[in-house]
């Protein structure tokens, strides 16, 4: 009998395991691995990694979350980020720019751990790989130069995982295909005929997590997200060094709603600039599980974005040399139900008894999936069902990641 059995070994599930498995715990990750064909959203080189974000929880899940990589690192002894740091540029007319600005006030002192660019001129001035080709409106960048840049989920969900098992979890590859209720603990039935027993379960499965609860009365949305990865000579990612990680967003979408990532080296030797579709006119939700597995399955962006993501490079980086060759990478976000000021934020709560849920990345959670994973663990290891450390619970009180539901009835799995 295990104490906890935690649906989902991506991000936050194999980081919610290993904490709890830290605490003395007995544990089960249950879940297939990329090389096992699993359709998570963890399965590329390229993610951003920073602070400056327009809500400051999110900024807190993140610092906190930054601050564990050295100590990750070390004990894995494999790394899985570069730090580059972060540039967010947009019109100052949004709201977007405003808020990053704001947020960062919080963190630092601008001219130190921090910068304000104003104007078209001035950021092509500092970033002279860029250049920003629409005049119909004015631009401002925020520059944070430290504890930024892009993480590979690839790596830090195997780490996570490798150090989850050697903290004593069990790590099973096999997909949950139903949850038994019983008087006091759960029978899970998995691929192959297999069962475990736990006396707890969370559900931490990324887009699959509402299919997961039966009447799908889980305020979750999921939402294609795509991008398309550019590849350049290797004389051209060494140029782009020092790029940092960056987000545009102006008020045209699809053209200006673009995060993007400097060449980084993908498995198959070549290098790639990413650049990621943000924006909603070229995405759309994906209302059936069917429909989501056979968008994921399909591995292809639509052609419409990749046409415009072929515009934008050449128009953003017109000195950057690519080879032609381009490819793409498909995935689906979890998007949780918008607090009433907007924001999105993680579900970490109890759905019923015995049952929790730790998901609702929001296309945000890869930078923070650590402190995600360890909020959770401090959920269902304490009595109080919360955080004890005294500056998670002053930053993070339980109220902000409840989960939201469709139905007035809360189920059982």
């Amino acid at each position: 009998m295990y104490d906890v059995a935690v649906v989902g070994a991506g991000l936050i599930g194999s980081a919610c395991a290993k904490y709890l498995s830290a605490k003395g715990l007995r544990v089960a990750l249950l879940g297939r691995s990329e090389a096992q064909g699993a359709l998570g959203a963890c399965y590329d080189e390229g993610r951003i990694y920073r602070i400056a974000d327009p809500d400051k929880v999110w900024a807190d899940l993140a610092d906190l979350s930054i601050k564990e990589y050295e100590a990750i690192k070390d004990e894995a002894g494999e790394s899985f980020y570069q730090e580059n740091g972060f540039l967010a540029i947009g019109d100052p007319a949004l709201e977007y720019i405003r808020q990053v600005e704001e947020t960062m006030a919080q963190f630092g002192t601008e001219g130190k751990d921090y910068f304000v660019y104003s104007g078209k001129e001035a950021l092509e001035e500092h970033f002279p790989f860029l250049r920003l080709p629409f005049d119909e409106h004015s631009w401002k960048g925020i520059w944070q130069p430290k504890k930024a840049g892009h993480l590979s989920p690839r790596a830090l969900a195997k780490i996570q995982a490798v150090l989850a098992k050697r903290n004593g979890t069990d790590v099973i590859s096999r997909n949950l295909e139903q949850a038994e209720p019983q008087d006091d603990h759960w029978i899970l039935h998995l691929e192959g005929s297999q069962q475990v027993e736990a006396q707890k379960v969370v559900l931490a499965a990324g887009w699959m997590t509402k299919w997961l609860v039966p009447d799908k009365s889980l305020d979750i949305t999921t939402q294609m997200s795509q991008a398309v990865l550019f590849e350049v000579t290797p004389e051209a990612a060494t140029s782009l060094a020092s790029m940092p990680v960056l987000i545009l967003r102006g008020p045209k979408d699809p053209e200006e709603f673009w995060y993007i990532l400097p060449p980084i080296k993908y498995p198959d030797g070549r290098w790639y600039l990413k650049m990621g579709y943000d924006g909603n006119m070229l995405n759309q939700r994906l209302e059936s599980k069917e429909e989501a597995l056979n968008w994921m399955k399909a591995k292809q962006a639509r052609p419409e974005l990749v046409s415009v993501a072929q515009q934008m490079a050449a128009r953003y980086f017109p000195g950057v040399t690519f080879t032609g060759h381009v490819s793409t990478i498909v995935c689906i976000t979890d998007d949780t139900h918008p607090n009433g000021q907007g924001q999105r934020r993680p579900y970490i709560d109890y759905l019923d008894k015995g049952v929790a849920v730790a998901s609702g990345g929001n296309g945000w959670a890869a930078k923070s999936s650590d402190h995600i994973g360890w909020l959770a663990s401090e959920m269902l290891s304490n009595s109080s069902e919360w955080a004890t450390d005294p500056v998670s619970k002053a930053l993070f009180p339980k109220e902000l990641f409840r989960a939201s539901f469709k139905a007035s009835e809360r189920s059982r799995l």
